[in-house]
């Protein structure tokens, strides 16, 4: 069996793992928000991912974790003596490069979440068996970074989404897997188009049988 492609995918990735901290804060510089999110939110490159730093197949972009403050929890108990303050923090969107067995990668987009207040999503799979060759130019890479900045903005409780990052933003949700409560869902355009056409096809045949029948019997 000829290992080639998939040696080429590993050397492919250690090349973009090598380059990624010069590439995203390239890509962060251009960004002029990244600049006041900065303000908010440290911000890290980790080339082999933030939980150990010791992970060559994976990349991890993110915004760090903040506190906004204190707040009153009330649990589940409707007595006044049991409410108790905790502090508000609040964990910044990631965007995370992860290489499978085969060689390909995993792109995934985890958004801004708070104790409190929290999308109705775990992640988003941004693309599922990217060539690692392709992560080494800035095309697919500055892709990326205009979602990650448009979710950072659209999710995070200081954020300031223009409308380019709401249309941006839906059209993600709209077309890629979503993960949910560890389940990974249809995507919504499947669903419509779906839909859709089931929608003209049996519209479109009644017409047809209608317009067959009259034809037959006129």
């Amino acid at each position: 069996m000829d290992t080639t492609r998939r040696r080429s995918r590993h050397n492919s990735f250690t090349i973009f793992r090598s380059q990624s901290e010069n590439v995203f804060l390239r890509l962060a510089k251009s960004d002029l928000r990244h600049e006041r999110r900065s303000q908010f939110f440290s911000f890290y490159i980790i080339p082999k991912g933030r939980w150990g730093r010791n992970d060559p197949t994976t990349v991890d972009i993110f915004y760090g974790r903040r506190s906004l403050g204190r707040f009153r929890n009330y649990g589940k108990s409707t007595s006044i003596f049991d409410v108790q303050e905790e502090t508000l923090a609040e964990s910044g969107t990631t965007l995370r490069y992860q290489q499978i067995p085969n060689g390909l990668v995993l792109c995934i987009l985890i958004p801004s979440r708070t104790q409190t207040l929290s999308p109705s999503f775990d992640f988003v799979i941004l693309a599922n068996g990217i060539e690692p060759y392709t992560l080494t130019g800035d095309n697919t890479l500055r892709k990326h970074w205009k979602i990650f900045s448009s979710f950072a903005e659209s999710y995070s409780m200081d954020g300031e989404p223009d409308i380019w990052d709401k249309l941006r933003v839906w059209w993600v949700l709209f077309s890629k897997p979503i993960c949910v409560d560890n389940h990974i869902k249809e995507r919504k355009i499947t669903s419509a188009c779906s839909k859709l056409l089931f929608f003209v096809l049996t519209v479109g045949l009644s017409g047809f049988l209608l317009r067959l029948i009259q034809f037959l019997f006129d």
